[in-house]
């Protein structure tokens, strides 16, 4: 018997990147689904990316928080599989991410989604599904709103995501609530960049309007840039717990990184605002 041995030495797949339908069909948007390309594009077939988000936000044309909230819709979808570890040699845990086998899941749906007017129809439906599911959201937070200006309850500390030895001799300060496009309107000058700056290393938006708030701008800037090319899955717990720390101190950082630091958030900010008010 002959035997034949086939070696593929083309590099075909180093200049293309096969994405399958599946992905366009769980994609929110096309954030979701240039995500995926880009590590698709990055791990292969069988490899990883473990990338930083920072990098990783570039190269999908994102802000940090948009690719941290990409990439965790694209996990609990099943497109994408990983896990943090920290790897020998590194400070920080990493996010691994790999590409699972969609090909079965990806045949049925197509076998589905033949014709066109079946696509065009599946997206205008996972479009109404997701306006009204906002729509409930908005209600029940206005609904909230309400019944706490009536009764002048305050949240409790785990309403508020903090325990009780969190808060615990933190002097609370005011800082308004929303308007009607979901962006904040109580905060001004150096405490609504700081707010930014949060959002932009990734951190929930509600969680970053209390923490812009609660500490001096000059400290929540201060720590954001010293920490920002941090490995970006425990970007946002590392932040927060350099601020919540007693006492509180703040880093050195030369001024050329922070003014640096300070622009970029500056750039990015219409874009942050644009997501913050689709997800509203």
């Amino acid at each position: 018997m002959v035997r034949v041995r086939i070696r593929d030495e083309s590099k075909d797949k180093a200049y293309f990147t096969i994405t399958p339908r599946l992905v366009w069909a769980l994609s929110r948007d096309p954030y979701d689904y240039i995500l995926w390309d880009v590590i698709k594009t990055i791990a292969g077939d069988a490899g990883e990316c473990y990338i930083s988000t920072e990098n990783l936000a570039v190269l999908a044309m994102m802000s940090m928080g948009k690719a941290s909230a990409c990439r965790k819709h694209l996990i609990e979808a099943g497109l994408l599989q990983g896990e943090v570890r920290k790897d020998p040699g590194y400070p920080q845990p990493v996010w691994h991410l790999t590409i699972p086998d969609l090909w079965p899941r990806n045949l049925e749906l197509s076998e589905r989604l033949v014709t066109i007017r079946s696509r065009v129809e599946y997206k205008q439906e996972q479009a109404k599904e997701r306006q009204e599911m906002g729509r409930e959201k908005r209600e029940k937070e206005r609904e909230r709103k309400r019944q706490k200006s009536l009764h002048g309850v305050k949240p409790s500390h785990s309403e508020e995501g903090y325990t009780h030895g969190e808060t615990k001799n933190i002097q609370r300060i005011s800082i308004g609530g929303d308007d009607d496009d979901g962006l904040p309107t109580a905060l001004t000058g150096d405490n609504l960049l700081a707010f930014y700056s949060l959002v932009y290393l990734g951190i929930d938006a509600d969680v970053a309007r209390i923490e812009a708030g609660r500490h001096n701008p000059d400290l929540v800037l201060a720590w954001c840039a010293s920490l920002q090319y941090a490995d970006a899955n425990n970007l946002a717990g590392l932040v927060l717990s350099k601020l919540r720390a007693e006492p509180p101190t703040i880093p050195v950082v030369y001024d050329v990184t922070l003014s640096g630091y300070k622009d970029k958030v500056r750039k990015a900010i219409p874009g942050i605002a644009g997501i913050l008010r689709e997800d509203v």
